[in-house]
C-alpha cells in the first residue's frame, strides 16, 4: 500500500501545483459579474488540498490517519458540489448574472443565520459561566442582541427590517431567470448537499454520481457510528481510490472553469489541465497490494 500512497502523494502535488497556477493566472483580470466566487472556492480547495499534502505521508506509517485526511477530502468535495451548483446558475449571455447573484444571497443568508446562532449560543454560555462561578449576581449582558441587530441591519438584501424576519428563498430569487422556475431547491432553511447535487444533475453536469458517493463516504468519517469505528480500523485501500477520484473531479472542475474565468495563457493552461486529467485517469491504484 505504500506505493499506492506514494502515487496519491504525487498526484496531489501535481493537482495542487495546477490549482495554484490557475489561481495565479486570474491575477489582474476583471471577471464576469459575480464570478469571483469561483476563484474564492478554488482558493479554499487549494488550502485544504495543501493540508492533505502535509498529512498524506502519515498514512504510510499509520493508516488510521485516514480519518483526518478523509475529513479534509470531505471539505474539498463539498466545495466541488458548491462550485458545480453555482455554475448551474450562470447564464452565458447575461451581463449582471442575477440568478447567480441571488443564489449567492441564499448562501449568504445561511451564513448569517449560523452567525446569529453562534452569537446567541456564546452569550448563553457566558451567562452560564457568570451565574456559576460568580458569588454575586451580575447584570444581564445584552451586547449580543446589539450584534445581531447590526448584522441584520447590514444585510437588507436577505433580511426584512420592517417585518423583522429573514426573506424567503422565493423573495430573494424573484428576479432570477424564469428558466430556473421549478428547479430551485425547496425553501426549507439550509440547502442540503443532496438538494444541490439534484440541481447539478438537472443542470446537465454529469458529476452527480461521483460527487454523491465521494461526499457520502467521506462524511461517514465525520459522523460516529459503531460500524464506522470498525471501518476506521480497517485498511485504507478504498480510501486511496476515493482520493484519486476526487483529484480527477477537481481537475475536471478546473477544466470547466478555465472557460468561464478570464486568465493568462488560457490555451497553455487548458492543455496542462487535460494532461493532468489523463495522468490521473491512467495511473491505476492497485488495491490488491
Amino acid at each position: 500500500m505504500v506505493s499506492e500512497i506514494n502515487l496519491i502523494i504525487g498526484l496531489q502535488g501535481d493537482t495542487l501545483d495546477m490549482l495554484i497556477d490557475l489561481l495565479l493566472a486570474t491575477n489582474g483580470h476583471k471577471q464576469s459579474s459575480h464570478h469571483e466566487v469561483f476563484i474564492n472556492l478554488l482558493a479554499k480547495i487549494r488550502l485544504n488540498l495543501g493540508s492533505c499534502v502535509q498529512i498524506m505521508p502519515t498514512l504510510k506509517d499509520d493508516y488510521r490517519f485516514k480519518v483526518s485526511t478523509n475529513l479534509l477530502y470531505r471539505a474539498i468535495v463539498d466545495d466541488l458540489i458548491n462550485l458545480y451548483y453555482l455554475m448551474g446558475f450562470v447564464i452565458p449571455e447575461s451581463q449582471e448574472q442575477p440568478s447567480l447573484s441571488n443564489e449567492l444571497s441564499i448562501l449568504h443568508k445561511e451564513f448569517l443565520m449560523s452567525c446569529e446562532q453562534i452569537v446567541k449560543s456564546e452569550a448563553g454560555f457566558k451567562a452560564y459561566l457568570r451565574n456559576t462561578f460568580k458569588n454575586e449576581a451580575s447584570d444581564k449582558d445584552v451586547s449580543h442582541q446589539k450584534v445581531i441587530a447590526n448584522l441584520r441591519k447590514a444585510n437588507p438584501e436577505v433580511y426584512h427590517l420592517k417585518e423583522k424576519r429573514w426573506k424567503t428563498g422565493r423573495e430573494i430569487r424573484q428576479d432570477s431567470d424564469p428558466y430556473f422556475d421549478g428547479k430551485f431547491p425547496l425553501d426549507r432553511g439550509f440547502i442540503s448537499e443532496n438538494q444541490k447535487i439534484k440541481f447539478i444533475q438537472q443542470s446537465g453536469f454529469q458529476r452527480h454520481d461521483a460527487l454523491t458517493y465521494l461526499f457520502k463516504y467521506f462524511s461517514q468519517h465525520q459522523h460516529f457510528s459503531p460500524k464506522m469505528h470498525a471501518a476506521m480500523l480497517a485498511g485504507n485501500d478504498y480510501d486511496v481510490t476515493c482520493y484519486q477520484v476526487t483529484l480527477m473531479e477537481m481537475t475536471c472542475g478546473m477544466a470547466i472553469l478555465i472557460r468561464q474565468l478570464n486568465v493568462h495563457d488560457r490555451e497553455f493552461l487548458d492543455k496542462k489541465i487535460h494532461l493532468l486529467i489523463e495522468g490521473i485517469l491512467t495511473k491505476e491504484v492497485n488495491n490488491e497490494a
